[in-house]
């Protein structure tokens, strides 16, 4: 078969053949031709709205445990140390999860595993919200971190591949883009919910609103990266001409590009950790990985610190000369609830804005100079005088943390190859929750000790956010190393 032969039934340009004139090559699909061809219309938005739906409920599961915790603190009757599990419980199992399982999405499937974990979060999200004790609402909490934790790698890693590389920061921003949008329309949720069905309803309602994920990760195909560098070309190819379909540019033909046979992959062939670290000193990127998931931990630290005392803070009345009562102190009134949507409400702002920012000056000097802001403005704290001076340096706090935290994922995924790219995704998510997950217990005993000191803690790990970016040794603009 020569290269003019058409294949009516693919409707490619030619069928893939070894040359007669060159037997060590081959004939192969250009992958990332064929993706920076395509056009993000309806196709490319039914991949990644279901990624998008899974990490928002992510950050909603997460979000939900803020404002319920005071209040389950009190019926329950739980000290410091129970308030801190109640709270850890999700994100302990999120962050212990994808390090167990960070290769299942480069050896399974991204697709597969994804809808797995969305049915999981979802079903245990519902079940937490029926839980008539502490220790069975910890159990049900612990699955749904669990869920999450398997899912988080493989649903950005799906988001990212079907897009064309000039929108990859957009669909890579799983973490922080969606995330926020669930945690402001949690607190929109509570708003509507807490005082007329408590906190039951609120959680189930919380599990439900998220859970269309299901369906749009329930029709859509596997990633084609993940097929092409698994050796299934053909499949790549009718994934892609399926996406071009939808996205209403019609049959069109996909480009090849001659590649030696030696690397082509064989079918089901996967990379394990020894060799996820000699591919990633190949490429000159192990340093790079390394310290973008050191941001990760330092920036997440500091926003579940900030996140977990901000509902705290606001209710207690700091800073306005009026502490109120610990019975008080239980309950949410409307004003205070408004505050919280409003916080939450400027994170998904602030990463739309940051991915802006990005795309004009690349990844390294927004990611310095929010940090550097993030060092200094909590000082202001210090000339708090009332609550509505509060209020805005939370929420101007919110929305620099916020913007920064887009980043880890993002480079991570741009400084690792497709073939580790899910794992090395499920490695950054660990690398956030463990941050999370200390930042969380601190954000208990510092408040009870010391509110200032929560400030303190940040800016010490915003300070290390900002030595980490600048040890990068390159910008990625959106590549994809293959």
């Amino acid at each position: 078969m020569n290269h003019t032969d058409v294949d009516e039934k693919r409707r490619l340009n030619e069928d893939f053949d070894t040359s007669p004139d060159n037997t060590d090559t081959i004939q192969q699909l250009d992958i990332n031709e064929a993706f920076d061809n395509s056009s993000c219309g309806w196709g490319t938005l039914l991949f990644t709205i279901g990624t998008f739906f899974f990490c928002a409920l992510e950050g909603a599961e997460i979000v939900v445990l803020t404002i319920v915790g005071p209040i389950l603190r009190c019926e329950w009757e739980l000290s410091s140390a129970g308030l801190s599990t109640l709270q850890i419980s999700t994100l302990f199992t999120m962050t212990i999860t994808p390090l167990l399982t960070c290769n299942f999405g480069d050896k399974h499937g991204r697709r597969k595993i994804t809808l797995m974990s969305a049915v999981g979060v979802t079903t245990a999200g519902v079940l937490s919200g029926l839980a008539q004790s502490f220790w069975q609402f910890i159990v049900l909490r612990l699955i749904t971190g669990f869920f999450i934790g398997l899912g988080t790698g493989p649903a950005l890693a799906l988001s990212g591949e079907v897009t064309p590389s000039r929108y990859r920061a957009l669909a890579l921003s799983g973490i922080s883009l969606p995330w926020g949008i669930g945690g402001c329309v949690t607190g929109g949720i509570a708003y509507l919910t807490l005082n007329v069905m408590g906190w039951r309803g609120l959680i189930i309602c919380t599990a439900l609103v998220f859970s269309p994920c299901v369906v749009f990760l329930a029709v859509i195909r596997e990633s084609a990266r993940f097929e092409y560098y698994r050796g299934n070309v053909e499949e790549a190819e009718v994934t892609i001409q399926k996406l071009y379909k939808l996205n209403g540019k019609g049959d069109r033909g996909l480009k090849l590009k001659t590649v030696p046979k030696e690397c082509v992959q064989t079918e089901n062939s996967w990379i394990g950790c020894r060799r996820t670290v000699t591919l990633l000193q190949e490429t000159d990127n192990l340093s790079n990985c390394i310290l973008s998931g050191l941001t990760g931990v330092t920036n997440i630290y500091s926003y579940y610190l900030n996140a977990y005392t901000m509902p705290r803070i606001l209710n207690e009345g700091y800073c306005t000369g009026e502490p109120v009562s610990l019975e008080t102190s239980c309950t949410f009134d409307t004003s205070t609830l408004i505050d919280i949507g409003m916080i939450n409400l400027s994170e998904p702002l602030s990463v739309a804005l940051m991915l802006v920012t990005i795309e004009k000056f690349g990844r390294i000097k927004p990611g310095v100079g929010t940090g550097l802001v993030s060092v200094i403005l909590p000082t202001a704290l210090y000339f708090c005088v009332n609550r509505a001076w509060l209020f805005w340096f939370l929420l101007l706090l919110k929305v620099v943390i916020a913007a920064q935290g887009l980043l880890p994922p993002i480079l991570m995924a741009e400084y690792s190859p497709t073939l580790v790219r899910s794992t090395m995704l499920s490695i950054v998510a660990t690398c956030n929750r463990l941050g999370g997950l200390v930042g969380i217990v601190c954000s208990v005993y510092l408040f009870d000790f010391n509110v200032r000191l929560v400030f303190v803690m940040s800016q010490v790990s915003n300070l290390m956010f900002v030595f980490c970016m600048l040890g990068l040794n390159r910008e990625t603009l959106g590549t994809d190393l293959g």
